[in-house]
């Protein structure tokens, strides 16, 4: 299974760049506020790149029986797969950059693994109706044809919203994950 990234919408605000909504797929995307087509600017003020990569856990046995977990990139993956999302949020500018979110689609025939989406400093949110809205999952709620509401189910989410809770100081890396498993 080999990938694409889509790029939706940057929005500038009036003294910097506020919020950064990226939607990505399973390959590797970079975007920097200049080439989105931010005033130059606001893409002086706060040039940030992000990036989703796409990897795979790889175990490893040494000689001496001692067990190695590390990532890798993806380059193909078959149902039953796990793909494990990095994505990574680089401020090289000169100032904080505030309330910047990545938006990333669930990719098709892939379910979101419950409880993976995070990193330190990362609320994340869900969508079942297509990115529109975005929730806690405990709040997803599904109305059934016969009027009945229940709870969401994993396969049922549609986008992840991973909104970073603090400013970005300049010259920093923010790093969250999560995982989808192929169907």
């Amino acid at each position: 299974m080999k990938g694409k990234s889509n790029m939706n919408t940057i929005q500038p605000n009036h003294r910097r760049f506020r919020k950064l909504v990226l939607a990505a797929t399973l390959a590797t995307s970079l975007l920097t506020g200049l080439a989105a087509g931010l005033p130059a600017a606001a893409a002086a003020d706060a040039p940030i790149t992000v990036q989703t990569v796409a990897q795979k856990e790889v175990v490893t046995v040494s000689a001496d029986g001692k067990r190695e977990t590390r990532l890798v990139p993806l380059t193909k993956a078959v149902p039953g797969d796990e793909i494990i999302y990095t994505v990574s949020i680089r401020n090289s500018g000169a100032a904080a950059a505030t309330d910047l979110a990545v938006d990333n689609p669930v990719p098709e025939h892939t379910v979101l693994v419950p409880g993976s989406a995070g990193g330190a400093g990362f609320q994340a949110t869900y969508s079942i109706d297509g990115g529109r809205t975005h929730l806690p999952a405990a709040e997803l709620k599904v109305r059934e044809a016969d009027g009945t509401v229940r709870a969401a189910r994993a396969d049922e989410i549609t986008h992840l919203r991973l909104q970073l809770a603090n400013p970005l100081p300049p010259g920093t890396v923010a790093i969250a994950r999560y995982r989808v498993t192929v169907r």
